[in-house]
């Protein structure tokens, strides 16, 4: 839900709201004096857009070759570049990781509001998005043991057994039900923690989603055909769509090679020839690009992640949020070869966590504006 204007390639970039997500009640809290941005009509104006869109049609190969040159540059980011509080006529707001520890799930289950309870207080700031995104960083698998069978009887509490917190985790779909209640229209779930229940378990997940009408990027079902693409979603809206592209760097627990969710690197030609195959399509508005990559709790990216970062917006990438560092890195502009003004938010922090260290308890909500 990223579009260009007529005659701009500039993104309209607001980032929203410093977050501080407590330890005692592990509930989100937003500063007394944040309100959400004014409501804006659902995907006002689109239909007028029609083919003025800026379409861009790179060539994987260069988009690679000059993103890394570019890496190699000392980075100067020019703050000029992204206009805030810009007129726009969609917003999207990108929120971080959503990684229900031990404690959160706890409480999920036990308070009279359930998990909404967890980020209740944020849903005004979701829902004044025509566009809401997070990471969900773990599985939703419905009753899936550690040895990846099913419970003899349904499980109704936290029992750290079915629902665990760090290092395996897996979640209750009545998170997933909160998710959506919250605002929330799309997540990622290509992470380290994807496979924390086995195959059996992003199937679950998958299956939990499309239960929940919850669309998703970064994996596909094994049942699914062999058309349907494994890297994102395009959500539709009025006829028009947006694609969303998503992957790992890795998991913490391997799977079959023609079965596991994209990897960020290893499957670097084939990330960046499907971006530029999408952004160049006239049916597709544009592109995100969403990555789980990075150093975990160091507020710095790294080379590696500024060299894909860069290669995505030359194929043709419009934004790309990042996740996994559980920290706030940067967020900056980019210029491409061809004058475009991409955004790069390589972490947006931990938007829902019992991590109590202060850096890992400050979160963004990222919105653009378009």
């Amino acid at each position: 839900m990223l579009y260009a204007r007529p005659g701009s390639a500039k993104i309209a970039l607001r980032v929203g709201l410093v977050l501080a997500i407590t330890f005692a009640g592990a509930s989100l809290v937003a500063p007394a004096n944040a309100t959400p941005p004014a409501d804006q009509p659902k995907w006002s104006g689109l239909s007028a857009l029609g083919d003025q869109r800026v379409r861009v049609c790179a060539n994987p190969s260069a988009a690679a070759s000059r993103g890394s040159e570019q890496a190699a540059k000392p980075h100067r980011a020019n703050p000029a570049d992204l206009q805030l509080h810009g007129p726009s006529d969609v917003t999207i707001a990108a929120v971080g990781d959503v990684l229900l520890h031990s404690q959160l799930q706890q409480q999920g289950f036990a308070d009279f509001a359930g998990f909404r309870s967890l980020w209740r207080k944020m849903e005004p700031f979701l829902s004044s998005a025509d566009i809401a995104i997070a990471n969900l960083e773990g599985p939703v698998a419905e009753n899936i043991q550690p040895n990846r069978t099913k419970a003899a009887t349904p499980v109704r509490h936290f029992d750290n057994n079915v629902y665990t917190g760090y290092p395996m985790f897996n979640y209750p779909p009545a998170a997933l039900h909160a998710l959506t209640a919250a605002g929330i229209d799309l997540v990622s779930i290509a992470n380290n923690h994807s496979y924390d229940r086995g195959l059996i378990g992003f199937e679950a997940t998958i299956d939990a989603l499309q239960h929940n009408g919850m669309a998703f990027a970064g994996g596909k079902s094994r049942h699914s055909s062999a058309e349907t693409p494994r890297w994102g979603a395009a959500e539709s809206r009025e006829g028009d769509k947006i694609a969303f592209v998503a992957c790992s760097y890795g998991f913490n627990v391997p799977a079959p090679e023609q079965e596991r969710a994209p990897l960020c690197f290893a499957d670097r030609a084939e990330l960046l020839q499907t971006i530029a195959g999408l952004s160049c399509r006239r049916d597709i508005a544009g592109v995100v690009f969403l990555p789980h990559w990075g150093q975990e709790y160091v507020v710095r990216p790294t080379r590696e992640q500024r060299e894909l970062a860069y290669q995505a917006l030359e194929a043709g990438a419009l934004a790309v949020i990042g996740a996994h560092p559980h920290v706030v890195q940067p967020v900056e502009p980019y210029k491409t070869a061809d004058g475009r003004i991409g955004v790069i938010a390589f972490s947006l922090g931990n938007f829902a966590s019992a991590q109590v260290e202060e850096p890992r308890r400050t979160s963004i909500v990222l919105y653009l504006n378009l």
